[in-house]
């Protein structure tokens, strides 16, 4: 592969272990891994996260566990002359899905699906760009996982996570430096 995509719900240390060699190979060899993951659940292990990234991985993560988890399991090795490969299914990367557990997963190929493949790179693309997938920190992740810990027995009435996207964001912004500056009250 020239490059590998994969947009992993679940991501645990005993999944990612049997993992780090060839990725660390990959990576070595000048080519790319990137991984999107989540907290939801508090399924995914820093550790594995660490380790990932400690060989090269560019990680980003999901901290929405309301109302748009992530919860997709989907790999793209992406090769040159249109003859790349994806997997998508049910497997998570954790020992128990991709060892002894009992899991679906279909293998596309460009050659057959070019369609798929393409449509897999601009989805993976757009959660890369997306302002809801954050680059990963350890300290952040550590604090999301820490308050999902905390909040375990609370009741959140609200389903809903309302922030504007970077468009009316700057608008708000610019009302908000208006009436900071005293004009256009009525704003």
């Amino acid at each position: 592969a020239t490059s590998i995509d994969i947009l992993m719900a679940f991501v645990r240390g005993a999944g990612v272990r049997q993992l780090l060699a060839p990725i660390r190979r990959l990576i070595e060899s000048g080519h790319p891994v990137r991984l999107i993951t989540t907290t939801y659940t508090n399924s995914t292990e820093q550790r594995a996260l660490d380790a990932l990234v400690k060989i090269g991985a560019q990680v980003k993560v999901s901290y929405d566990v309301t109302q748009t988890r992530l919860h997709a399991k989907a790999w793209l090795f992406a090769r040159d002359r249109g003859l790349s490969t994806a997997y998508i299914g049910s497997s998570n990367m954790t020992a128990s899905a991709m060892v002894d557990g009992v899991e679906w997963n279909v293998r596309v190929s460009e050659v057959g699906n070019a369609d798929i493949i393409q449509k897999f790179r601009a989805v993976f693309e757009s959660y890369w760009q997306s302002p809801d997938y954050k680059p990963y920190d350890p300290a952040e992740f550590g604090a999301a996982v820490a308050r999902a810990e905390q909040s375990s027995n609370t009741v959140d009435i609200s389903p809903f996570v309302i922030e504007p996207r970077p468009f009316p964001q700057r608008l708000l912004d610019d009302v908000s430096a208006s009436r900071s500056a005293g004009f256009h009250r009525n704003l």
